[in-house]
């Protein structure tokens, strides 16, 4: 454990308790333990237990905790090269790790989490947060708020919470899971093989393309009960898990702008995504590289495709 607690933090309590680790305020409280916060929300099924293993095991290694009770301003951590785990409360916190395999878990403020590299665990809480996970092959939580999640390079896995989300793996094969509200998921060139499991029937969910992508370099097809958007020109991929399911798993559209809000910009609604996808399941998909449709293909789906892009 790290000593080195600037004086005016309250010391930190730390309890071993059949293998998970408790952690209480010296003020009191009832305390909570890690696993309760951290594995719940960043472990699936298909997890291999010698991975979950070994980062259960990285939370024994540099602890740093924070608490403020008279907070001048947001407060900020730095880790270590090592592999560090630093806990927050309530108040607004940046808080940048560098190489290792890091657990940052902070609370209710507005924060902004940098993982930098190796394969880190980033956990807003409650807040309007800023998460980036860097290097790695990281897990990014925003739990409650409107936050933003961004991969960076790696594999990672991306969970907004409840809120209105901005979800960007970036480079890698990312999954992504906006949650509750209305989220976000941004995808473009050098993206990788991203995947979206989305489940909110309430939220007002868009996919919103990057620069430099028109309507005519979007391939869809179906496979099985999933969506696959694939870029033509540099064969990235978007899978939207279970969309042909029901409607709870779809976005209601995918839009394409720089930025994604003029009002010009165009978009194609959830509601035409059937009929397009039937236009270009009568054709092979282009090669990857292709920029501009070759002309038998543009007699075939120019028409469905001016119908379907608003």
């Amino acid at each position: 454990m790290s000593n080195a607690t600037p004086p005016q933090l309250l010391q930190p309590l730390l309890q071993a308790y059949r293998g998970d680790l408790l952690v209480r305020l010296s003020e009191g409280g009832p305390g909570w333990y890690v696993r309760d916060h951290v594995v719940s929300h960043y472990f699936d099924a298909d997890d291999d237990p010698a991975e979950i293993a070994e980062m259960i095991a990285a939370i024994n290694t540099d602890i740093v905790l924070r608490h403020h009770p008279e907070p001048d301003g947001p407060l900020w951590a730095l880790g270590t090269t090592g592999n560090d785990v630093v806990v927050s409360d309530d108040h607004d916190v940046s808080v940048s790790v560098d190489d290792g395999k890091d657990v940052v878990i902070t609370g209710a403020g507005d924060d902004y989490l940098s993982g930098d590299g190796g394969d880190d665990w980033l956990y807003g809480g409650a807040g309007d947060d800023n998460l980036l996970g860097g290097a790695g092959n990281d897990r990014l939580v925003g739990e409650l708020g409107d936050d933003m999640l961004n991969g960076g390079s790696g594999d990672d896995r991306l969970f907004g919470g409840d809120g209105n989300d901005r979800l960007h793996g970036d480079g890698g094969n990312d999954r992504l899971n906006g949650g509750a509200g209305d989220d976000i998921y941004f995808f473009g060139k050098t993206d990788g093989a991203d995947r979206i499991f989305n489940n909110d029937a309430d939220g007002d969910d868009r996919v919103q393309f990057r620069n430099g992508i028109d309507p005519g370099q979007l391939w869809l097809r179906r496979l099985g009960s999933n969506l696959e958007v694939m870029l033509t020109e540099t064969g990235d991929t978007l899978t939207l898990y279970h969309w042909f399911a029901g409607e709870q798993y779809r976005v209601d559209r995918f839009q394409l702008s720089s930025d994604g809000m003029a009002p010009n910009c165009s978009y194609l609604s959830s509601d035409k995504v059937e009929v397009l996808v039937a236009a270009m399941s009568a054709l092979p998909p282009p090669q990857v590289g292709t920029t501009v449709l070759p002309p038998h293909y543009q007699v075939a789906l120019n028409a469905v495709l001016a119908a379907s892009w608003t």
